[in-house]
């Protein structure tokens, strides 16, 4: 299918207001450095999310037997000549996103002249970062103990009596996930003039990745959509332009300001749980290198450089796994439904 849509205009303003304050202090055969850094980082993002609608129209390809599409056949272009339509969608935006945190970050840095021939370069860095936050306290927290509350139309598939286990609680001000205090960076470097004209320099760095506004989720919360489309096999239009967008009306919002979701497709629902336990991204750097000074006007140099990441994120299907592989619910505790 091809579809038609107005863009609507949009705005994402992100700030971060610091305040740092540093010291320096040589003594001895020390030089050392020292710091604190406050950082609260702000968004501000809008945008009207498509009250015009978007048409989806109809293509002319062939049929199977049982109603599937034949691949590789018929024109998309047809169905948009005679105004044959096989869906419609409506979007409003209901709340800004308004993600707020705070980062803390300390470090000390000493450079230490052990002898005239051997220099020493060794710091530390911690941060501290706070959970993400909506500013009026959005959140979409997934709970697999309560009966789903999505509505689904034009589909084959339904679930068992009293309902599909797992839906959205918005727990106003919660947490999207624990505080980390894992964010030890150390860094360590040496320059070491092992002969009048040859030096030896290498050096180590760890760093952790900073988690912003990552897996604040507030589904359910900003927007309030509506969308209608044919169900899979089905050959027929879901209506004929000529005569008008069928009636449609956008979900009643609930008491805490959310909005049940409705669909066409029951295959729409994905989750994607976030571990209590998920540890904090980080890479590494380091280095070693010789100088060696050929003559006054040429330096020879050779370096080696090397980098690796370790706790990246990353997802899995759960339907693909096996069984014995998917992770107990129990303590999981977050999950994001698209």
């Amino acid at each position: 299918t091809e579809s038609i849509q107005v863009n609507c205009p949009s705005r994402n303003v992100q700030d971060i207001l610091t305040i740092k304050d540093d010291l320096s202090k040589a003594w001895g055969k020390h030089s050392f450095k020292m710091g604190y850094e406050l950082l609260r980082f702000r968004q501000n993002q809008w945008d009207m999310q498509s009250p015009d609608g978007s048409c989806s129209y109809a293509g002319t390809g062939g049929l199977q037997a049982n109603g599937s599409g034949i691949s590789n056949t018929g024109n998309t272009l047809a169905g948009f000549m005679v105004g044959a339509m096989s869906g419609f969608s409506f979007g409003t935006r209901l709340q800004s996103n308004l993600p707020r945190m705070w980062q803390h970050s300390w470090y000390i840095q000493d450079d230490w002249k052990v002898t005239p021939t051997l220099t020493l370069n060794l710091g530390f860095r911690y941060n501290i970062e706070t959970p993400a936050k909506q500013k009026y306290g959005f959140i979409s927290i997934w709970d697999m103990t309560i009966p789903d509350n999505a509505t689904y139309s034009n589909t084959a598939y339904a679930c068992p009596t009293g309902g599909c286990m797992g839906s959205f609680t918005h727990p106003k001000g919660a947490d999207p996930m624990p505080m980390k205090f894992d964010k030890w960076d150390p860094r360590f470097g040496l320059a070491w003039h092992m002969l009048p004209k040859l030096v030896f320099r290498g050096g180590f760095t760890l760093s952790h990745t900073d988690w912003r506004t990552s897996y604040l989720y507030t589904d359910e919360m900003m927007t309030n959509s509506i969308s209608y489309g044919t169900p899979s096999g089905e050959h027929r239009p879901l209506f004929m332009l000529d005569n008008g967008i069928p009636a449609w009306s956008y979900p009643a919002q609930r008491a805490d300001g959310s909005v049940p979701l409705v669909t066409t497709n029951f295959g729409a629902h994905g989750g994607n749980i976030l571990q209590d336990n998920l540890r904090t991204p980080y890479y590494m750097t380091w280095n070693a290198g010789f100088q060696y000074e050929v003559s006054k006007d040429y330096l020879l140099e050779l370096q080696y450089n090397g980098a690796a990441q370790a706790q990246t994120t990353n997802s899995y299907d759960l339907n693909t796994r096996p069984w014995g592989l998917i992770p107990s619910p129990t303590g999981v505790g977050y999950m994001d439904l698209n």
